[in-house]
């Protein structure tokens, strides 16, 4: 069963990591060009897998950060509809990727602290 409050916590600070994460690929991006898009791509996934470790504290960690990564991302969507929203095959592997790398996050966080990840 899920740790509410660690899937929460962790989302948040998931969600934190995106979005100032996003703004800061944002100004590269001007100032650069492609190079912020590669920030932006980095930042995704560091949000996932921050909300995932934070997540997979507690047991059991790969469902806890599953579900953390996924609530991070979730948690971007309605930003993301602001600027016109997400083509519907991006939105689609942006929640498999954001469930994958979260899960990571939990496996990481169950390793570090000697557990079983399973």
């Amino acid at each position: 069963m899920l740790d509410g409050p660690a899937v929460v916590r962790g989302g948040s600070r998931g969600f934190t990591v995106l979005v100032v994460g996003e703004l800061l690929a944002l100004l590269v991006g001007m100032a650069s060009g492609s190079l912020g898009g590669l920030v932006f791509a980095m930042t995704a996934a560091a949000g996932a897998v921050t909300a995932g470790t934070i997540a997979g504290r507690s047991d059991p960690p790969l469902p806890n950060g599953a579900a953390a990564g996924l609530f991070a991302y979730v948690l971007t969507v309605p930003l993301r509809f602001m600027g016109g929203g997400p083509a519907a095959t991006e939105l689609a592997f942006s929640i498999v990727a954001a469930t994958v790398l979260g899960a990571l996050g939990g496996r990481l966080a169950a390793q570090a602290a000697g557990r079983e990840p399973g």
